[in-house]
């Protein structure tokens, strides 16, 4: 898949509450829960010239009470980022996007792995604790997984409890993996490979060819991990984010 395309999978399988088309760029909000969700996407031709899609963008966000915020692709317009830099617009997150096919995977689904359709409140519950959410954060996570439309909310399970937690959004036949978190306690034992075997085992049984998912570019320990689970990089990206008003070009 290409850059675009790996980009508006990951937008349609972690939804927005609203957006708002400007040419190709996609204006995304979720009440601020993630900035994946609460980002201007910037593939493609905006219509505008790219002073007055800034503007746009910025004013659309103040708008709405939130951080104006741009996500940074490689196939975002060349001259964007430095536009953004000149207007004191910060850099945010960097982040890798990872993809792997799962065409010839070996694995069957493990008898540890429980999938459920729907995200029910001992799932969310358990994502929120272990990733020590605020209640408002955690109702803002509820309300946004339960807009994915196709999904397995995974557990991991043995005679010890449930040890890890993850969600694969499917579309068509791909998938993205996301919200995996493992047991405070069970962190460092091999449950998170594990896991994530599992999870690839149950998207390519959905009929997943691929998987994607997204690291922090801080997060040297999960980018090891998915290393050696055979994930390879598509692409980086990063945020924009603007934190402090700007005079428009009058556009």
């Amino acid at each position: 898949m290409s850059v675009s395309e790996i980009e508006l999978l990951a937008h349609r399988t972690w939804p927005c509450r609203s957006q708002e088309m400007l040419g190709d760029w996609i204006l995304r909000e979720a009440g601020g829960f993630t900035r994946r969700a609460n980002s201007c996407l910037a593939v493609g031709d905006p219509g505008l010239a790219l002073p007055c899609a800034i503007d746009r963008v910025e004013a659309w966000y103040r708008t709405k009470e939130l951080e104006p915020c741009i996500k940074i692709t490689p196939a975002s317009h060349l001259e964007l980022d430095g536009l953004l830099e000149k207007r004191g617009w910060s850099i945010a997150t960097p982040t890798r996007t990872l993809v792997r096919s799962l065409e010839s995977n070996p694995s069957e689904p493990s008898p540890e792995l429980i999938a459920s359709a729907i995200p029910d409140t001992d799932w969310l519950r358990t994502v929120s604790l272990w990733d020590a959410e605020s209640s408002d954060k955690a109702r803002q996570h509820a309300e946004l997984a339960l807009r994915i439309s196709s999904a397995g909310f995974l557990r991991w399970k043995t005679d010890r409890g449930v040890l890890a937690v993850g969600l694969v959004a499917l579309l068509g036949s791909e998938s993205f993996l996301y919200d995996v978190v493992v047991h405070p306690e069970a962190r460092g034992q091999g449950i998170g490979r594990a896991f994530c075997v599992a999870a690839m085992a149950w998207g390519a049984s959905c009929g997943s060819r691929s998987m994607a998912l997204q690291v922090l570019d801080s997060n040297l320990v999960a980018r090891g991990l998915y290393a050696s689970l055979g994930f390879m990089e598509s692409h980086p990206y990063h945020y924009r984010v603007a934190t402090s008003e700007h005079r428009t070009c009058g556009c």
